[in-house]
């Protein structure tokens, strides 16, 4: 018993601890509190809202921006 709790720590120190598995961490917390049947509304939810962002084109100078309404001209 004491080498499972001594090989569960080892394995818990060598998580990646970076802001993605932190948030993931976090959004399986949340969805634990749900119920089987509840369960599937905030699934569908991430799932869509995570398909959408996979359609975005990807890259370091891209950024979403919000269009701009034209300007009325000056007189």
């Amino acid at each position: 018993m004491l080498a499972e709790a001594l090989e569960c720590l080892q394995k818990s120190s060598t998580d990646i601890t970076d802001p993605y598995s932190s948030f993931g961490r976090h959004i399986a917390n949340e969805l634990r509190k749900y119920d089987p049947h509840t369960l599937a509304l905030p699934r569908e939810a991430a799932s869509c809202k995570l398909n959408k962002l996979l359609m975005l084109p990807r890259g370091p100078s891209l950024a979403i921006r919000t269009p701009r309404l034209p300007r009325e001209p000056v007189r």
